[in-house]
């Protein structure tokens, strides 16, 4: 909700998901997964925020995630 809210107003958020399919709510179901789409709920709650998938334990992870702390006001980290 926090983040919900500072995007809303206008922050720059970026959500940090872990790979391979990121958030589990961000599909409805399984079969909604498989065809790359997104459930409501997910779609509500995190509108204005960016989203990236990183696997912060290996080093490419990290340092992507370091390049792009630069150009956010808010990190949210769902790993």
């Amino acid at each position: 909700m926090a983040g919900q809210s500072l995007a809303d107003i206008g922050a720059r958020v970026l959500k940090v998901e872990r790979p391979p399919i990121g958030e589990p709510m961000g599909a409805g179901n399984f079969h909604a997964w498989q065809h790359q789409q997104m459930s409501s709920y997910f779609a509500a709650t995190n509108r204005n925020k960016q989203s990236v998938s990183l696997d912060l334990m290996v080093d490419a992870g990290s340092d992507a995630l370091h390049a792009r702390l630069k150009d956010v006001d808010v990190l949210l980290n769902n790993c």
